[in-house]
């Protein structure tokens, strides 16, 4: 998974500005932050429940917004 400058805006708000974040197969991440910081924005964006305002995210060998990415959803873990 790849994601290059990730924006997510609401109603004029940046929920998320300029996210660079590369998962390697085989590892394994945490998302720490306090409330309202974007966690669960983040992972609605890789997850396909929310569209990302700019940005690109790659997943699974195909990019968001090219693809079907509910099936490609139901292939990530997130617990």
């Amino acid at each position: 998974m790849e994601i290059s400058n990730l924006r997510i805006e609401r109603g004029g708000v940046k929920i998320l500005d300029g996210v660079n974040w590369r998962v390697e197969r085989g590892q394994h991440w945490a998302i720490l932050g306090a409330n309202g910081s974007g966690k669960t924005s983040l992972l609605s964006a890789l997850t396909g429940y929310l569209m990302p305002t700019a940005g690109e995210i790659f997943l699974l060998g195909k990019f968001y917004g090219k693809s079907d990415w509910c099936e490609l959803g139901k292939k990530i873990g997130i617990v």
